[in-house]
């Protein structure tokens, strides 16, 4: 093969490589090997953590013992806590529950910001963007999805592992120009 040969199938590889990672970012689809467990229907996101080395992940203060997890629609939440619109159990045994929440992202903020489970439920986040296109990163549990303008698209996980997880939106500059927020998970 001549060099001219050799060169233009290299171009052409990168123009393919460099195009299905955009199509994946683009559509919110994670690439396979990214750690999330695959992309459900309307675009739902899923991942159970298992965190080898953290970069956004800390241990909760006094080891949750303080931490309260609201139920249903709870009324007495601070202000930033997301009470979940839908809590069941998630087990026969009831140890575990499903936890349901609305989040919603802007260029400057997740509203509310802290989300609180226990350690072993199911986490379902109906997130929606407003005022532009974001995404919602959160490495530590896999988690990384693209929405446009008004779209609202489902991150679901299992916190399978306790301790305070920073999630932000990477195309937003990252954690370090915001928005951030916390997902709170409390050991039984």
């Amino acid at each position: 093969m001549s060099k001219r040969t050799l060169i233009w199938i290299g171009v052409v590889t990168v123009v393919v490589i460099v195009s299905v990672v955009a199509y994946y970012f683009a559509t919110g689809t994670p690439l396979p090997g990214s750690g999330v467990n695959g992309s459900g229907p309307n675009g739902a996101s899923s991942a159970q953590g298992s965190v080898a080395s953290s970069t956004t992940a800390q241990p909760l203060p006094s080891g949750g013992a303080n931490i309260a997890v609201p139920g249903q629609n709870a009324t007495s939440v601070s202000q930033g806590i997301a009470a979940p619109t839908i809590v069941a159990s998630g087990s026969v045994s009831g140890v575990t529950s499903f936890r349901s929440f609305n989040i919603t992202e802007t260029a400057t903020a997740f509203s509310p910001a802290t989300i609180i489970v226990n350690q072993g439920d199911t986490v379902h986040i109906n997130l929606t963007a407003q005022g532009g296109a974001y995404d919602f990163t959160q490495p530590d549990l896999g988690l990384r999805l693209a929405l446009k303008s008004g779209q609202t698209k489902l991150v679901q996980f299992d916190a399978l592992l306790s301790g305070k997880f920073t999630f932000y939106c990477s195309s937003c500059g990252g954690p370090a120009k915001g928005p951030v927020g916390y997902i709170e998970v409390v050991a039984k």
